[in-house]
């Protein structure tokens, strides 16, 4: 019952007990601003500040919130005139741990992914990573064996197409018998001019193996490691063609 002269509202106020929350005031201040129309929701550059928010979204089953942090964390930045790769490969093994452990399937499948482009077992752990179920580590093992297997086959030699192992010996010939001779086989059994280095082949084809993924296919310079421009030019269009393949294939980010 409420006293003389208190409103029902305030006897209400002062009887009930204060709510306590897990979250601090800039998560929570982070958090409501991708709520509020007026509010213009926060671009994170670090993975701490947006894994606490992206956490406190899953807990209060914000999902339109959570749907729209993974677009951010798996989507390109401009940061002046530079494009920023996406947050996510600051650190994809946090990323799929975290998003594991609060069962976002959608970020769950793109951080899987992702952590392609690292060493699984040299990266730094974080807390989220150090609880990881065994089970989730075996899924990325089966990833990257899946996914060399897939590059593998597309990487052996073929009698007139030999992407890598013979970009070298058939470029050269390439160039000339296309012009010249468009009915034959692209490639024929030509020596490259320049050199031929079976060494370089098998250190090209270690890293694909090591990080099997677009991304590290795409950050090489076959005209620099091949030292030929004929050579790293038929290398670089037939491992494009190969990404798209794998991205039709597995999708991409």
């Amino acid at each position: 019952m409420s006293t003389i002269g208190e409103s029902e509202s305030e006897a209400e106020v002062g009887n009930s007990h204060p709510v306590r929350i897990k979250e601090d005031s800039k998560t929570l201040e982070d958090l409501l601003s991708y709520v509020y129309p007026d509010r213009q929701p926060r671009v994170y550059k670090a993975l701490d500040a947006f894994l606490d928010v992206l956490k406190a979204a899953s807990k209060y089953q914000m999902a339109v919130v959570v749907d729209t942090l993974t677009e951010q964390v798996t989507s390109s930045r401009l940061n002046g005139n530079i494009i920023c790769q996406p947050l996510m490969y600051k650190d994809p093994l946090r990323i799929f741990a975290t998003a594991k452990h609060l069962s976002i399937e959608k970020l769950t499948v793109i951080a899987r992914e992702a952590t392609l482009t690292v060493d699984i077992h040299t990266t730094p752990r974080s807390t989220e990573a150090n609880t990881m179920l065994a089970a989730w580590l075996w899924e990325l093992e089966d990833t990257r064996r899946e996914r060399w297997k897939w590059l593998k086959d597309r990487c052996t030699p073929s009698p007139y197409i030999n992407p890598l192992y013979s970009a070298c010996r058939y470029a050269y010939a390439y160039v000339r018998r296309t012009a010249r001779e468009p009915s034959n086989p692209p490639f024929s059994q030509a020596t490259c001019p320049l050199h031929d280095s079976e060494v370089t082949h098998a250190k090209l084809l270690k890293r694909i193996k090591d990080f099997p993924c677009p991304k590290t296919i795409r950050e090489i310079d076959f005209k620099w490691e091949l030292e030929c421009s004929l050579c790293g030019e038929a290398a670089t269009t037939f491992f494009k063609r190969i990404c798209e393949d794998y991205e039709a294939e597995f999708g991409g980010f």
